[in-house]
């Protein structure tokens, strides 16, 4: 609503809670956030920090990263198997011309004009997948930037490529076909015109050490013969061997992302996150709203928790993350490893992701140093108890009566975790979004579809 009338209706004219700030061209933005911080720690702000730290920008930016990833790797897959394809069809029709292609340079065309010829053949064959992927590409393209913009609700998002993308899709195109048509030309064309006017030479299989390494490896005749004929052509086989091994990897790393995935849900929200809502406070509250959120009609379990944003460093490196403190024996919210192992918080000391750990250059028993952006903003000093690989998130997990002690406050909590019977599952929800101190509640199910 308008920021004035909202003011006035908190009695709170000409205040603010959050401050967005731009940067002059060149400015130091390390160096800006830290006096930020000096000026606006009198007036409790818990720390200025860039934009690559909002959630939003993650997702986005985590998303184009995965779209270049994906333009780096596939193309090349697939115009190697273009070039391939078109290397072996050329090669054939080359083997069934030769003759031809004798005659002609015996009328003294030179060994260009026919690599030219075979060229435009393979230009021209692909002058239709040039045309067809043009077309693809910015039919598909229109329909994504549509999806990202549904998906991400962006006010709009408009499909644009300049003749720049065009032009190196076709360049890029163009060298592996003119790559596997001059590999299929070049033996033929090297050949003098009486030799390549004459028939080709049947295959010499008289090589005696192929043909003793196989009859000394295996007993039948027709293995020996497969065995001859792999390693009379030793390229040939290994060729073969590596595109059957490159093909079997590329199916068993695609087809792995959806197994990836379903156990990342299952660890996430089978193991992990088992509650059925969770209730953040808008500020820590005491023990009081644990009592009364076991009390709304329905709620079947209640565990809370205690979240603080913190700066944690060991030695120069500095991460800005949160502080979870959860109570022992949680059922609702536990630290679940990869193997599905369930991780208690330790009563001193603090559980890290393996993620935290690499950015933070830490291993178990190392110390570091939490920072923490809220309250009295005390330094904190934790040993690292345990790293652990987590399906999601990297925050540092505690034991909650020990981060309670160590900011120096009750049983405060900043928010909780609610089991709710089913029958029951929409009137709490309304009661929450109705209750004043309650900033949000989300609902699990609504977490798994997303």
């Amino acid at each position: 609503m308008n920021e004035e009338a909202l003011a006035g209706a908190l009695d709170l004219r000409e205040s603010f809670n959050e401050a967005l700030v731009r940067l002059a061209p060149g400015a130091d933005r390390a160096e800006v956030i830290r006096k930020l911080d000096i000026v606006l720690d009198r007036y409790g702000a818990i720390g200025a920090y860039g934009r690559d730290l909002q959630i939003s920008d993650r997702f986005v930016s985590n998303e184009i990263e995965q779209l270049a990833t994906t333009v780096e790797i596939l193309p090349p897959i697939f115009l190697a198997v273009a070039a391939f394809l078109l290397n072996i069809v050329l090669a054939r029709l080359v083997e069934t011309e030769r003759e031809v292609i004798g005659l002609l340079k015996a009328f003294g065309y030179r060994d260009r004009a026919i690599f030219f010829h075979y060229g435009q053949l393979a230009v021209l064959l692909s002058f239709g997948g040039l045309v067809l992927g043009a077309g693809l590409g910015t039919w598909l393209g229109r329909g994504l930037a549509g999806m990202y913009q549904r998906y991400f609700v962006f006010p709009f998002l408009e499909f644009r490529a300049g003749a720049d993308i065009y032009l190196i899709g076709i360049a890029a195109t163009l060298i592996a076909v003119l790559a596997g048509a001059a590999l299929a030309v070049t033996r033929a064309a090297k050949l003098t015109p009486a030799e390549a006017m004459r028939p080709p030479a049947p295959a010499d299989f008289s090589g005696r050490w192929t043909a003793n390494a196989a009859r000394a490896l295996v007993p039948d005749e027709p293995s020996r013969m497969i065995l001859r004929g792999l390693l009379r052509r030793p390229l040939r086989s290994m060729l073969a061997v590596l595109g059957l091994s490159s093909a079997l990897a590329l199916y068993i790393a695609s087809a792995s992302a959806t197994d990836n995935v379903d156990r990342m849900i299952e660890l996430a929200f089978g193991k992990a996150e088992r509650e059925d809502l969770v209730v953040t406070f808008a500020e820590p509250r005491d023990a009081r709203a644990l009592y009364e959120l076991s009390r709304l009609p329905g709620v079947l379990r209640v565990e809370p928790y205690r979240a603080t944003s913190a700066r944690l460093v060991a030695g120069h490196h500095e991460v800005r993350e949160g502080l979870v403190g959860s109570p022992p024996q949680s059922d609702l919210s536990r630290a679940v490893d990869l193997k599905g192992r369930v991780i208690e918080p330790p009563q001193s000391g603090v559980v890290i992701s393996s993620r935290l750990a690499r950015r933070l250059d830490v291993r178990a028993g190392d110390p570091i140093r939490a920072i923490v952006t809220e309250g009295e903003r005390p330094v904190l000093d934790l040993p690292v108890s345990a790293v652990i690989d987590t399906p999601l998130g990297s925050s540092a997990r505690l034991d909650r009566a020990n981060l309670n002690r160590m900011l120096r406050e009750g049983a405060t909590l900043s928010g909780a975790y609610l089991a709710v019977d089913s029958n029951y599952g929409d009137s709490v929800f309304r009661a929450l979004k109705e209750t004043p101190q309650v900033a949000g509640s989300l609902r699990n199910r609504q977490s798994f579809r997303a």
